[in-house]
């Protein structure tokens, strides 16, 4: 029930009890059955699902309250039959007692364990043990598949324990575990995700689009380590359009399995942290790439190592921006290391490569204290190859037909390339830069359409490419940016965007603003605002200008037009906006995420 004061009715718990339990042995079947307006106070497991043998429990706990559980506030518990839980647009608030918020348990060991899915969406959780967890790490004969979306965790121990469970025995049928991470925040804790942590047999799948995870020692810790050493086991993480910020580490990535482990990012930013990317093999198949990323103002960028003689770090980075770092942008020991179309600038070093096989082209070196240092044995059996390089220090980059400028033409803060610079045009056409833009697109009419040097390609007309994360969440809206116009000249215009910016049931307009920066930087941004009640959302730019837009209607839609003056000196410069989205009361501010504009000819 709601009371006309709008507060909910409160199950208050004694020690130690249960509040909700679904019967292990009666079906609740298809389609789900749905629990709302409740808060659960105290007890140890404010509600508890889970099926025993060729029983079914399809559940929906939704707009509930679970405070200060010692255990959980919800459990799934695996007892050997199928479990399919979701918890949607819950506040789980903990006691900082070690609890899980929302917590996946395996209880028995069946010998085929059926399918268990478990769902939180649009869920606030603070001061838990940890946030959302899979406690089942003796156990190889279940099947997992976790989705975490559009929740906000803060103040735990551990945001996402996401462990998958370990073997038993080679002959064993090896069951998975697949999660997904999709529109999460997770802040202030003392380890945002700690994954893939302890198994053996089963292959492991993790997918985190437009995951934030800030201010957490460290962002992510994916581990895959177990006594089998099975050559079968498998662990795929990959993020896209993911940011970890002012971390003590952004991820740190360790491999002690007889397997083959995978960590891509796409388009990912590493911000203001200590160490961005770090990672170590002792044996095993083990790879980390990279993609159209950002590793800015911070320590160091990227540092792996294998483990020595057959099992090595494989690195890859493509097409991304690496600078103000205090330490080494990108560092590979016992490996082979790939790095090709970067923009390295103003770190101690550029690239290091200790005992590797190494292969560096078409990067441009700008300000480092030594753009590339190799430590290679001169009886090293692999080869150190650098090509098509273009650097402004006095030392030329070690390699062949590399480039050597007074000026590589790099502007900064935003490290793009200028108008003039001499490292455009000059390298083979194809793929995409950091942001997106094609490769090959010639800088004058009368000019070949070559590729440039470094991780940006320079747009002659102009380009306008949306970067960072949207909000998400309980309010049922998540704003995005985006433009349909293809150039942003000098003495034309450009369109700005809206979309999602209204819950799906609006009845009633919302206000849009449209703020504007001058300037493409990146730590201290973005800021998390949940400081000043918006839990989740993110300031992606320096506010300059606030625009404030006609109501956006039910649609969520809306445009704008920006005419940029017929002035040569504007080309080459770089704009900021992000939209601020008011929804009606009590729904509050959301923001989306941002669009850079480069202005051109």
């Amino acid at each position: 029930g709601l009371a006309a004061n709008g507060s909910l009715p409160v199950l208050a718990l004694p020690n130690g009890a249960t509040g909700l339990r679904l019967a292990p042995f009666a079906n609740h079947p298809s389609p789900a059955l749905v629990h709302r307006n409740l808060v659960v106070q105290g007890g140890a497991i404010g509600f508890d699902v889970g099926a025993d043998v060729g029983v079914a429990h399809f559940v929906a706990i939704e707009t509930c309250e679970f405070r200060g559980q010692s255990a959980s506030g919800v459990r799934s518990a695996a007892r050997g039959g199928s479990n399919a839980l979701a918890v949607r647009r819950c506040v789980l608030q903990g006691a900082s007692n070690g609890a899980f918020g929302v917590l996946q348990r395996a209880v028995s060991t069946p010998l085929a364990g059926p399918l268990q899915r478990l769902r939180v969406q649009g869920c606030t959780l603070r001061d838990w043990g940890a946030g959302v967890g899979i406690d089942s790490i003796q156990l190889a004969q279940w099947t997992f598949d976790i989705v975490v979306e559009d929740s906000t965790i803060s103040a735990c121990s551990t945001g996402l324990a996401l462990a998958s469970p370990a073997g038993f025995a080679a002959s064993t049928l090896p069951k998975s575990t697949t999660i997904r991470v999709d529109r999460t925040r997770i802040t202030d804790c003392v380890t945002g995700i700690a994954g893939v942590d302890a198994p053996s047999f089963a292959p492991h799948t993790m997918t985190a689009p437009a995951v934030a995870v800030v201010r957490c020692t460290p962002g992510a810790s994916l581990r895959a380590v177990g006594a089998g050493q099975n050559s079968s086991s498998s662990y795929t993480t990959t993020w896209n359009r993911a940011l970890f910020a002012n971390c003590a580490k952004g991820v740190d990535v360790f491999m002690s399995n007889n397997g083959t482990m995978s960590t891509q990012f796409q388009a990912t930013d590493f911000l203001g942290n200590l160490d961005n990317v770090v990672g170590a093999t002792q044996f095993g198949n083990y790879a980390i790439g990279l993609d159209g990323c950002r590793l800015l103002d911070g320590g160091s960028g990227v540092h792996v190592a294998g483990g020595g003689q057959s099992w090595v770090a494989t690195l890859t980075v493509n097409d991304s921006l690496i600078g103000r770092l205090s330490g080494t942008g990108i560092r590979c020991s016992d490996g082979v290391l790939t790095v090709d179309s970067c923009t390295i600038a103003d770190t101690a070093t550029g690239v290091v490569n200790n005992t590797t096989r190494g292969n560096v082209t078409a990067c441009l070196f700008s300000g480092n204290g030594t753009d590339v240092q190799v430590n290679n044995p001169p009886a090293y059996p692999w080869p150190f190859v650098s090509g098509a390089c273009a650097t402004d220090s006095a030392t030329a980059v070690p390699g062949g037909n590399n480039l050597q400028f007074a000026s590589v033409g790099l502007q900064r803060p935003s490290l793009k390339l200028a108008r003039n610079s001499l490292c455009i045009d000059r390298i083979g056409a194809g793929g995409t830069d950091y942001e997106g833009d094609p490769r090959g697109v010639a800088a004058t009419p009368a000019a070949t359409a070559f590729g440039d040097i470094g991780a940006d390609e320079y747009m002659p007309a102009g380009s306008l490419r949306p970067y960072g994360l949207p909000t998400y969440g309980a309010v049922a809206a998540s704003p995005t940016i985006g433009s349909p116009s293809t150039t942003a000249p000098i003495g034309g215009s450009y369109t700005v965007q809206l979309t999602n910016g209204a819950p799906a049931s609006a009845t009633s307009p919302s206000l849009a603003v449209l703020v504007t920066s001058l300037v493409d930087v990146a730590a201290p941004l973005p800021t998390e605002l949940g400081v000043i009640g918006l839990a989740g959302c993110l300031l992606w730019l320096e506010p300059l200008v606030l625009q404030t837009l006609p109501p956006v209607g039910p649609s969520g839609s809306l445009s704008t037009s920006i005419a940029i003056p017929n002035q040569t000196a504007l080309r080459g410069f770089v704009l900021t906006h992000q939209w601020l989205v008011g929804l009606p009361q009590p729904q509050g501010f959301v923001t989306s995420n941002a669009l850079r504009v480069t202005v051109g000819q």
